[in-house]
């Protein structure tokens, strides 16, 4: 049995290059870490109780056509010109990973005889700032980029206020905290493992998206 969890059960701690054996936080950025956390524990717990055989997979933020979640709804604010801010001053890390990555990973992970009863973080090498992305999404798009930085803690703070919900057209305001925080993670692991491999540019992955948004809007 693969699960398929998400390197973000941590929840809210800011480190670069965080293990597989960072404990669970009491704090997440939303109910959907929360859930993959709560079966990760389910997971386990069969594992040990029944020896059912199990892999534990944690995709970082997964980009390549049709990865829409939280993508489009950026997209659109931003050709709609509604996102006139820039979250936190851009040089929070933000851990990508090409689903191309995603897919031969886990399937190696899978061929493996030793990674029963393991947890892998299925991430690559290359990581971008919050501002680098932002700089690729909006020349692709042909935007013109917003001057105006917010500093984090205002930005905190607005995203409990209704009227925020209500200038950004409903957009999950949970996206933002990616925008905001700093989370990098390691691939050690899943390398000693699989052994070393090349990884894709995560902007090309990011560019599938934009291409998938770009043909539906």
């Amino acid at each position: 049995v693969i699960y398929f969890s998400t390197a973000y059960v941590v929840g809210i701690k800011e480190k670069d290059y965080i293990t597989e054996d960072e404990p669970f936080s009491r704090e997440f950025k939303n109910w959907y870490e929360w859930s993959k956390a709560e079966g990760e524990k389910i997971v386990l717990d069969y594992y040990k109780r029944y020896l059912l055989p199990i892999v534990i997979v944690r995709p970082t933020i997964v980009v390549g056509a049709d990865s829409a979640y939280g993508f489009y709804d950026t997209f659109k604010l931003i050709t709609e010109r509604r996102f006139w801010f820039f979250p936190s001053n851009g040089s929070n890390k933000i851990h990508l990973v090409h689903i191309n990555d995603v897919i031969d990973m886990v399937v190696r992970v899978a061929e493996s005889k030793s990674s029963n009863g393991q947890i892998y973080n299925i991430c690559g090498d290359i990581i971008y700032n919050s501002k680098q992305l932002f700089d690729f999404v909006y020349k692709y798009l042909g935007v013109t980029q917003p001057f105006i930085k917010i500093p984090r803690k205002i930005v905190m703070f607005s995203k409990k206020m209704f009227i925020c919900r209500i200038i950004l057209n409903n957009f999950p305001l949970e996206i933002l905290d990616y925008f905001i925080y700093n989370q990098t993670y390691s691939n050690k692991k899943i390398t000693s493992l699989i052994g070393n491999r090349c990884y894709s540019d995560p902007l090309d992955g990011l560019k599938l998206i934009l291409d998938s948004y770009s043909c539906k809007k």
